[in-house]
């Protein structure tokens, strides 16, 4: 089974520059809308890699991924935190400091999250 990049966000057009960035990549990519269509995803999914935006309705990126490190199947997968606000990388940097997760803020450089995605698929 290909491995893939999962992108969760709630936002079409934050999905559509992602996919965008991934196709260029030449990166194999599905897409979610939400955490409950992210955590479903996982199942039928072999993913390498998830770009979870933290500021969703319903479940939102940091409980999202509170599931995916708390499941045995699913907690070695690394994760970029997206989010446009910015008030939560004090959070994420210290709750999930030990659990491969990194973070980016809104709006990012295509070379910043480029460079990452490449750096985490090597790793």
């Amino acid at each position: 089974m290909e491995s893939k990049i999962l992108i969760v966000d709630d936002k079409a057009e934050n999905r559509l520059v992602l996919t965008s960035l991934l196709d260029y990549m030449k990166l194999s990519h599905v897409e979610a809308c939400d955490g409950e269509e992210a955590l479903k995803m996982l199942l039928k999914n072999n993913i390498s890699l998830i770009l979870l935006d933290i500021n969703m309705p319903r479940m939102n990126g940091l409980e999202t991924a509170g599931y995916i490190k708390g499941n045995s199947k699913t907690k070695q997968i690394p994760i970029i935190f997206l989010s446009a606000s910015g008030r939560e990388e004090a959070y994420v940097r210290k709750e999930f400091a030990d659990l491969n997760i990194d973070y980016i803020q809104k709006p990012f450089s295509v070379e910043a999250i480029s460079e990452k995605i490449s750096l985490l698929l090597k790793g």
